[in-house]
């Protein structure tokens, strides 16, 4: 868990120390998250990349994994397992994108039950 992240108590976590590095999402660890997931024995291919992405990044977020550790996962463990693009590379800048959005829709979830709850 990181900061920001919310306990399903609601209760919403903080840093000791918000300056600190961000770890790595140890190996063994993801094994765990994605144990009931495949991991593809193939190279996503272009077109389908934005959608495996999206899939992976909210699996982690509906786990409550920070937006930081999500973007991380996606970058170092993710996005390899798929094609470069001859049409188009898939940027930072949208690996950051595809890692708020489902950061953000988990969140409204969140807030949402916690809204039709009270």
């Amino acid at each position: 868990m990181g900061a920001g992240s919310v306990h399903r108590s609601g209760v919403v976590y903080t840093a000791r120390d918000p300056n600190a590095k961000i770890a790595e999402l140890p190996h063994e660890l993801a094994a765990v998250i994605f144990a009931d997931k495949e991991i593809p024995n193939r190279t996503i291919p272009e077109g389908e990349r934005h959608k495996f992405l999206l899939a992976c990044g909210g699996r982690l977020a509906g786990l409550g994994v920070s937006y930081e550790q999500v973007l991380m996962t996606l970058r170092t463990e993710r996005l390899p397992l798929c094609e470069s693009g001859e049409q188009r590379k898939i940027s930072e800048w949208e690996l950051r994108g595809i890692a708020r959005y489902c950061v953000d829709q988990e969140q409204e979830k969140r807030q949402a039950k916690q809204g039709s709850a009270a």
